[in-house]
């Protein structure tokens, strides 16, 4: 849709332009007498508008949609613990935050506890009401409809682009990504309160 309305931003003005010239060259008297050529550069005209409205309408859509959909990833992303055998009930202490402005943060649950199912490994359960993190910023993402579009910061991991799958819809998920490393190989999002340190 970006390039339908840069395509109609650009070509709609010089089109209009030319037309105020074409109507000032020839003079109202000549064109009110000629009744079929007013007609046609009437009609092209209101042509010419609608196109550039409908333009104008599709990119605020798009925009909007795209908005909503960037809601549907923020937030805190956790290995679970065992995979999917227990309905992902514990998380790793490591996982990644997607931020509304876009960026990707590493992050890592402070308290290093650990549950009793995970021996000696950090871990939490999901359902635990807050947790506190240390972050760094890692790079960038772009989401819309379940697409997800990664591009790591060289100078922090090694450069990684790459455009997945990340299904938002389900309680927890198989990770696709190659370019986001977890401890196993489903993750969930973490809804309970996050501090930051």
């Amino acid at each position: 849709m970006g390039r339908f309305v840069y395509m109609i931003r650009n070509f709609t003005i010089p089109i209009i332009i030319h037309f105020q010239l074409l109507l000032a060259q020839t003079g109202w008297s000549h064109i009110l007498k000629k009744g079929g050529r007013i007609k046609i550069l009437r009609d092209l005209l209101i042509v010419v508008f609608l196109v550039w409205i409908g333009g104008l309408v599709g990119c605020s859509d798009s925009a909007g949609s795209s908005k909503e959909n960037t809601a549907n990833i923020v937030g805190f992303w956790f290995a679970c613990e065992f995979g999917s055998s227990s309905d992902c009930m514990i998380l790793d202490d490591d996982g990644y935050q997607f931020t509304t402005d876009g960026e990707i943060y590493d992050i890592e649950e402070v308290t290093q506890g650990s549950e009793p199912e995970c021996g000696q490994s950090p871990c939490f359960r999901s359902d635990q009401r807050s947790i506190t993190v240390y972050r760094q910023l890692i790079g960038t993402y772009t989401y819309d409809d379940n697409s997800l579009e990664i591009v790591l910061d060289s100078d922090i991991m090694p450069a990684c682009t790459e455009n997945v799958i990340w299904n938002t819809n389900d309680d927890f998920f198989e990770n696709q990504s190659s370019c986001l490393y977890f401890e196993s190989t489903h993750i969930k999002r973490y809804t309970g309160g996050v501090t930051i340190n």
